[in-house]
């Protein structure tokens, strides 16, 4: 896998840690639902209800289960955050979960919480995901976004997705073939201590 840390500065400033996410500890997977949780009351009942469809006040701890049980491998997530490893504040996650019943393919998810929006965030996760899918094998990301999501749409359009129609949401593909290029080509790889958004 990849290296697992990345100094990164946001267009707005922010200057932000992308680590991939552990959970191979108990303290690790705690760790990593207080930073879910904290991150969550960062999101407007609009953004919660454009990644989930739905706007809850909290997560419950079956739903904290769900998106902290990781394996790098069939479940991965990227976090971003700011601050050091003593104190640290999640401000946004990207994810991917392997799909049983689709050899090759696995749903992705994208949240950043409202004070980082457009400034870069969504586009460097995604590409650590990307990259991430990649070495484990995968086909294709899908996504299902809103018909109103029109920054995800856009971010996922940034690295060659395909949308189909799908009741009030869009399914959203990435394609992960041999030779495909899913980042912008005037795109130079990204170092550590730099960053791209949209």
């Amino acid at each position: 896998m990849q290296a697992t840390d990345l100094i990164a500065t946001l267009k707005n400033g922010t200057q932000c840690s992308i680590r991939l996410c552990h959970t191979d500890y108990s303290h690790d997977s705690e760790l990593l639902k207080e930073g879910i949780r904290a991150a969550w009351g960062h999101l407007s009942p609009a953004s919660r209800f454009s990644r989930f469809g739905y706007a809850p006040e909290r997560l419950n701890d079956q739903q904290l289960d769900y998106l902290t049980d990781l394996d790098n491998l069939n479940r991965l997530a990227w976090c971003a955050y700011t601050g050091d490893n003593t104190h640290s504040t999640g401000i946004g996650i990207a994810r991917y979960i392997s799909i049983q019943d689709e050899p090759g393919v696995a749903e992705f998810a994208v949240t950043v919480v409202d004070e980082h929006q457009h400034a870069g965030l969504g586009f460097i996760l995604l590409g650590k995901l990307i990259e991430s899918a990649r070495t484990a094998g995968l086909k294709t990301l899908r996504g299902y976004v809103r018909r109103n999501n029109r920054a995800m749409l856009g971010l996922a359009k940034k690295f060659g997705a395909v949308a189909h129609k799908e009741d009030e949401y869009l399914q959203v593909d990435i394609s992960l073939a041999p030779g495909k290029q899913n980042s912008p080509a005037h795109a130079a790889p990204l170092t550590p201590g730099e960053s791209r958004g949209n």
